[in-house]
């Protein structure tokens, strides 16, 4: 598959209660879902980095739908072996406090485009914000110091993967809401039990890890709710199923008002699916197509500065 500035090809993600779905026994390895773009309208800065990284083929999504009290965006492009992930902060009048930028290429033929590929939307940040020469840093791993802030590169020098994190220099992070999926550890392996596993508990039963055949869910809560469920199966249809009775579990079959349940499930059911990525509804949530043998769903909620449990 060409690089991002060749071929795009949209699918998303970015910061709150994340869904995986590792799915393949329905449709060929390039079916797609195009996650609709639905971030809102942003200002100064933010929104020219907006407007460079939609020009590449990524679909941008908002974790606060109102820019309140930051805008927190995530802006993805994902399928089965490619995925390259910009997540960004701003202030409500656009200056950009902060971002995150990774790449995953896991086809060995496309693996050498994940450099150029970082180095672009990287170079994107930098003209939007200011910052100066960026991409000349991403040659050496570890964290550097600019005049604009600091910039932390990951995993350079690895063929098909790529990494930096930057920050604006002086900038404090507020107290953020949390976005927590209602609900306890407990209950989710209560719906797993449900379906015919075996479930074990640690850390006063914050964590639950269950277990059937090559099956596997697991959870982790806390006082505030869940932060993380995966769900492993040997289908699609497998995995789907469970992930229905935990959310029935969790919030029951109607679920109360303002429940995203609903949401997450309208989101999740495009099985056809290679890989999508967004927020919905305060949530982030993410499915991925990898093989014919196993898949995933994982969920995972936010925690304050803008960090994620959890993985996609």
């Amino acid at each position: 598959m060409p690089g991002i500035l060749r071929s795009p090809k949209i699918l998303v993600a970015a910061v709150a209660l994340l869904l995986v779905a590792c799915s393949s026994d329905q449709g060929g390895p390039d079916a797609q879902y195009v996650v609709p773009d639905t971030a809102g309208q942003a200002t100064g800065q933010a929104q020219v980095l907006t407007g460079a990284l939609r020009k590449r083929g990524l679909v941008c999504s908002d974790l606060y739908p109102d820019n309140k009290p930051l805008v927190v965006r995530g802006c993805y492009r994902k399928d089965a072996t490619h995925d390259i992930k910009a997540d960004f902060t701003a202030t409500p009048d656009g200056q950009l406090v902060s971002a995150s930028f990774d790449i995953a290429y896991t086809d060995p033929a496309d693996a050498p485009q994940a450099k150029p590929d970082l180095e672009a939307v990287v170079g994107d940040f930098a003209a939007a914000s200011g910052a100066g020469e960026l991409t000349g840093l991403l040659a050496k791993s570890g964290e550097h110091r600019t005049a604009w802030g600091s910039a932390t590169v990951l995993s350079a020098g690895l063929e098909g993967f790529g990494g930096m994190d930057l920050e604006r220099k002086g900038w404090k992070w507020p107290t953020l809401p949390d976005h927590a999926f209602a609900g306890t550890a407990e209950q989710v392996a209560g719906a797993a039990t449900a379906d015919g596993f075996t479930c074990t508990s640690s850390n006063s039963r914050s964590v639950q890890n269950c277990i059937r055949d090559s099956d596997l869910v697991t959870a982790i809560s806390s006082v505030d709710g869940i932060h993380v469920i995966g769900i492993r199966a040997g289908s699609w249809t497998a995995a789907r199923t469970l992930q229905e009775h935990i959310f029935a579990a969790l919030t029951g079959n109607a679920g109360p008002a303002g429940d995203r349940r609903p949401l997450a499930t309208q989101w999740f059911a495009a099985g056809e699916a290679a890989g999508a990525r967004a927020y919905v509804g305060g949530l982030q949530l993410c499915q991925a197509k990898h093989s014919r043998s196993s898949t995933v769903f994982s969920v995972s909620a936010l925690v304050p500065a803008g960090t994620t449990s959890g993985e996609c």
